[in-house]
């Protein structure tokens, strides 16, 4: 086995560590130790700013100096809202009283979780309204459009929506939009309960109690403290007022379980649902409005709250000024045991083995830093402060940003992220070994992608996968928002690649997920929790310690074509659903695709240069090679940022308006191009054709014309 791993690791034109040292980490992380602190972990609610996610947070510092790494906190002073009660009366054509308690059973001791927080949608506001109903199907503007398309008026009434297809958030935002006064949050069995197999504690879907906790800060505006917008919420740092806040929803929001909707739902009349609107409780469905008439009464606890970040450092040797990061998040709903409790073992487990090496006499040429983010539940917080701080360090010093949150619910293996990385992600998971196969995870990975009927669904996935320059190799999705990678990638120029171990998994945000739940249902021998340790540690490694460093804008210049074809085909479709021709987009996008081949013989041109030096020297040709990767990645911001939403600087992907977490490649571009704004679609080619030829002049190692850099650090530039 260890000849297998050798083999793997002297794979031709992979940068790597030495081969010595990346042999001997692979040896050590241990599923033993990865359940033990995932124990420790879910032993109590980790809800941010809470006494116990501050015990959470000593708990990490204390490891990682017992590791032997240097570790210290970042603390924030961030607007967290805590809920005081929340109700739910159905009043009309009977009363029914939403239980909003999760059921538990005696076998898990924390599916009781006294001290859980109440199930709400934190950031809903405070209010006290009472309307019929109308269901809405997953709350999305389609569907509030589709409603009033056929008759059924939102305005005034309390809007049902389903879980599903978009982040929570913007189902507020478009209930709003809508004139609903209300919005009111369930999980359908078909989505994530009963319809998909035997629910929990049978099995590892939702059970019919369970409710879905979050947030409902609109992150397609803008993550992080939503009082310091583009700025650090240290101590006495400036605030807004709330009523300044883009972000904050407007109309009181609140989930409820499937066991409480039922009553709701069965009790609307008017036009029984459209194809596709159907779930799986066990009645049809109706539109609505009413009969049924429900009261809906929150009262939130908003204050400043403190939040901690544990970081954890080792120094680099020879090259300390350049950052290799890996982050997770800490803080969770209630116990969170994959989400993100999975990550956080990893990340500790991570640092008990680079702690090992240390003590070997090992270091890094580069600096590793280890984040435990906290805060990431209500709005990416923790990481969205910590980069905003220190902006222009960050630029200057990150070589890349490795994530993992859900880090494991089962076996199947997924990556997305940058570009750049899409490459060196699939070289990382040829290097190590799936568990249970005893083969690459890079083979068992193409094989489960090349038979599955379609791309598995994740909060990290895009919609256009990068499959390599073959076309042929396993899907590596396209970045958007919805976890801590964001204020790196979308407002740092950071590239970033985030990995998972996915499966069933319907607990998302609940009391039932739980370590009983890991323990039968998500990794029981937590074997693919090492697994984990191994391929982000590994990532880590040949970050650190690579001569060349693999960032290959390569894989920007080969997804820029790709994104064109599916604006193209989401443009044509909305033309469609207005009655119009599809827009003539060819002429004003010709630029581009001119200058993504400029970009690739550039990245092509770069990458023989750097190969060579790291072979044969000079070094000071293999550091020019390596700042201007770094350079380059930086070059495809722009100060002005997405049109709307200037803190998202990337014009190569941002959250989609109305999708919050998943990615709008060329997000200019493509908002322009679906709505038929044929002149905004010149205007925003222009912009990224300035970005693409920048990036590929510092590759080229040509000097860029006085206000051509896409780099800016001011608090101001990034103010959502």
């Amino acid at each position: 086995m260890l000849f297998l791993l050798l083999t793997l690791l002297a794979s031709q034109g992979t940068p790597r560590a030495p081969r010595e040292v990346e042999a001997r980490f692979l040896r050590l992380p241990d599923p033993a130790s990865c359940e033990r602190y995932l124990q420790v972990l879910t032993e109590d609610p980790r809800l941010a700013g809470t006494p116990t996610d501050r015990r959470s947070a000593e708990y990490t510092r204390s490891r990682w100096l017992e590791a032997g790494l240097e570790a210290d906190f970042a603390t924030y002073e961030v607007y967290l809202p805590y809920p005081k009660s929340i109700e739910v009366k159905l009043l009309a054509p009977e009363e029914f009283k939403a239980k909003n308690v999760e059921e538990g059973w005696g076998w898990d001791k924390d599916s009781y979780a006294p001290d859980a927080v109440l199930p709400y949608n934190a950031y809903s506001p405070s209010g006290d309204v009472t309307a019929e109903v109308v269901y809405a199907n997953y709350g999305l503007p389609e569907d509030f459009a589709r409603l009033k398309g056929m008759g059924v008026d939102p305005a005034g009434k309390i809007a049902v929506a389903r879980y599903g297809r978009s982040y929570r958030g913007i189902k507020a935002r478009a209930a709003r939009e809508a004139g609903a006064i209300g919005l009111i949050l369930y999980s359908d069995p078909a989505d994530d309960g009963y319809g998909k197999g035997d629910p929990y504690p049978r099995g590892p879907w939702r059970a019919a109690t369970s409710l879905q906790r979050g947030s409902i800060l609109d992150l397609a505006k803008g993550p992080g403290d939503p009082l310091s917008p583009g700025w650090p919420a240290i101590k006495g740092a400036r605030r807004i007022e709330p009523a300044q806040a883009d972000a904050l929803p407007k109309i009181p929001t609140t989930p409820i379980s499937h066991a409480d909707a039922a009553p709701l739902l069965k009790n609307l009349s008017g036009p029984t649902v459209p194809e596709g609107w159907q779930g799986a409780l066990p009645f049809a469905y109706h539109l609505g409005p009413g009969p049924a008439r429900v009261n809906l009464k929150i009262e939130m606890d908003f204050a400043d709250r403190p939040i901690w970040n544990t970081i954890g450092k080792i120094l680099g040797a020879s090259r300390p000024d350049e950052w290799v990061i890996l982050g997770a998040h800490r803080d969770a709903w209630v116990h969170g045991a994959v989400d993100d409790g999975s990550g956080c073992a990893v990340l500790l487990e991570i640092g008990r083995c680079l702690g090992e090496l240390l003590k070997e006499g090992w270091r890094p040429a580069r600096t590793i830093l280890l984040a435990s983010w906290d805060g990431e539940e209500f709005g990416l917080l923790g990481s969205t402060e910590w980069v905003e701080e220190r902006l222009e360090e960050v630029g200057a010093k990150a070589v890349a940003y490795v994530n993992a949150d859900s880090a494991v619910s089962g076996r199947d293996f997924a990556a997305s992220g940058s570009p750049s990385l899409a490459d060196f992600a699939r070289e990382i998971a040829k290097a190590v070994e799936d568990p249970r196969s005893r083969r690459p995870i890079h083979e068992v990975w193409a094989e489960r992608t090349r038979v599955a009927a379609k791309e598995e669904e994740t909060y990290r996935r895009g919609e256009e996968p990068d499959r390599g320059a073959s076309g042929t190799e396993p899907p590596v999705g396209t970045l958007g928002s919805g976890s801590d990678y964001t204020a790196f990638l979308d407002h740092a120029g950071v590239a970033c690649v985030d990995f998972a171990f996915t499966g069933p998994y319907g607990p998302y945000h609940s009391t039932h997920d739980s370590f009983y739940w890991m323990k039968n249902f998500g990794d029981p021998t937590f074997e693919y929790h090492a697994a984990m340790a191994r391929v982000m540690g590994l990532a880590a490694l040949r970050l650190a310690d690579a001569d060349l460093l693999p960032i290959d804008h390569a894989g920007v210049a080969r997804a820029v074509p790709r994104y064109l074809e599916d604006i193209a085909a989401k443009a044509a479709q909305a033309a469609e659903r207005r009655g119009e021709k599809p827009p003539e987009l060819e002429a004003p996008l010709r630029p581009l695709r001119e200058a993504a081949a400029a970009l690739a013989k550039a990245a092509g041109e770069a990458s023989t240069r750097g190969s060579q030096a790291a072979e044969k020297g000079p070094a000071t040709v293999l550091a020019e090679v390596n700042a201007a990767l770094l350079r380059a990645e930086r070059e495809y911001l722009d100060r002005a940022g997405v049109p709307g939403r200037t803190w998202f600087r990337s014009l190569l992907q941002a959250p989609g308006i109305d999708a919050g977490y998943a990615p709008a490649t060329l997000p200019g571009i493509r908002e322009a191009a679906v709505s038929g704004e044929i002149d905004r679609v010149s205007v925003e080619a222009a912009r990224l054709v300035a970005r693409l030829d920048a990036a590929a002049a510092v590759l080229a190692g040509k000097p860029l014309a006085a206000g051509k850099g896409g780099r800016g650090s001011s608090p101001e530039a990034g103010r959502r």
